[in-house]
């Protein structure tokens, strides 16, 4: 992959490059990227695409029955994909409309036949495609969140010097936005808005444009979850060595005094469920590419005191958005090496002086206006 102004490899070359003798690897910026080849997405990601399906939640969830969050997968079609995909870029033509509105009314169908309705009956779900969330739009718009934000920065009791930044994450995360309304046109729309979900981490993924492999939504039940309480977990020979707090809704390096307050009891609440869970995903984790070795994201409810699972993701695709990421090879090492290690548990200090950088443009003058402050990042 080519950015500007640097060069940057994907996490599979990255990988291959880190494992290379250092006197044999190739100068990168000497590498011949002139040309943008286009995507076989199938191809280039075949060895992902294969550990992202062994981990998808139809593989996990009746091994974790009663730890999960209800989830379903609706199968799409090609070209239905690629209408979604043309409408993203600005290219649909009428048979891409009149594509889209059918998959809108199997949508429909689906989730009422499944019971995916909000409180006044009307379907409504937390979607994916690829498994991967619109999380870069939903709740992008200040106006569409304020009030919630609001509301639970009135509520907030603890003493911290992130509140309007909290705020915002919490109204970002839990907020079902009003295009959801109509039902399936709203799920829809929310996918197609999305460059996550349309372009190199959802669609392009499979190959979209020129290489079209067929996908699935994936459909969860809309829940209000604490982004505070949201940790990405790290597992190694099938034993739980690292717990980081997570980065919900794109947004990175913010410090939960919550979080903060019930670290001893998180660490000991997530070791204790991981030791019911962990053995009755052995099975399937024998069969990853490196066998044992995952990332998995959990969930804790403090208002119910449970424990949920969120997803399974590859280790190989898992290298940002935690506090692992700045050791992230040596981690995976020095967990192979040492078997007995206590669980390295990471969390936020204080919150990053560039968040602003992560957060939504429409957010920035609120935040720059309140009376929040932003300190270096440490992670303890």
């Amino acid at each position: 992959f080519r950015g500007q102004p640097a060069l940057f490899l994907c996490s599979v070359c990255a990988v291959n490059y880190d494992a290379m003798d250092p006197a044999a690897r190739p100068l990168l910026d000497e590498l011949p990227l002139e040309e943008y080849h286009s995507n076989d997405g199938a191809n280039a990601f075949a060895d992902i695409n294969a550990e992202l399906d062994k981990m998808a939640p139809s593989k996990f969830q009746s091994l974790l029955e009663g730890h999960t969050m209800r989830t379903m997968t609706m199968p799409i079609s090609v070209q239905e994909a690629l209408a979604m995909q043309k409408m993203h870029r600005g290219h649909e033509g009428e048979e891409d409309i009149d594509e889209v509105r059918g998959l809108g009314d199997r949508l429909d169908e689906f989730l009422r036949e499944n019971n995916f309705l909000d409180q006044d009956g009307e379907p409504c779900a937390f979607a994916k495609i690829c498994d991967v969330s619109p999380k870069d739009v939903l709740g992008s718009s200040l106006e569409d969140i304020l009030d919630t934000a609001d509301k639970y920065a009135a509520e907030y009791t603890l003493d911290a010097k992130n509140i309007t930044l909290q705020s915002l994450v919490y109204a970002k995360a839990t907020h079902r936005p009003v295009e959801l309304q109509p039902g399936a046109s709203g799920i829809l729309e929310l996918l197609i808005r999305s460059e996550r979900c349309m372009g190199d981490q959802g669609l392009e993924m499979k190959g979209y444009p020129h290489d079209p492999q067929p996908v699935e939504l994936t459909l969860r039940d809309w829940l209000r979850m604490d982004p505070a309480f949201e940790l990405r977990c790290f597992v190694n020979k099938d034993k739980l060595r690292g717990i980081s707090q997570a980065g919900p809704m794109g947004v990175y390096g913010i410090h939960y005094p919550q979080l903060q307050q019930r670290r001893d009891e998180i660490r000991e609440g997530a070791l204790s469920f991981f030791s019911e869970i962990g053995p009755k995903l052995a099975p399937l984790s024998a069969g990853f590419m490196v066998p044992g070795r995952y990332v998995i994201d959990l969930y804790f409810d403090v208002g119910s005191g449970r424990w949920y699972v969120v997803e399974l993701n590859p280790f190989i695709t898992s290298f940002f958005g935690h506090l692992f990421q700045e050791d992230y090879h040596e981690r995976w090492m020095v967990w192979d090496a040492s078997e007995d290690d206590p669980v390295d548990f990471r969390v936020v200090e204080y919150t990053a002086g560039n968040v602003l950088d992560s957060v939504p443009s429409s957010w920035r003058d609120h935040l720059e206006s309140s009376s929040d402050v932003y300190l270096s990042l440490i992670h303890i």
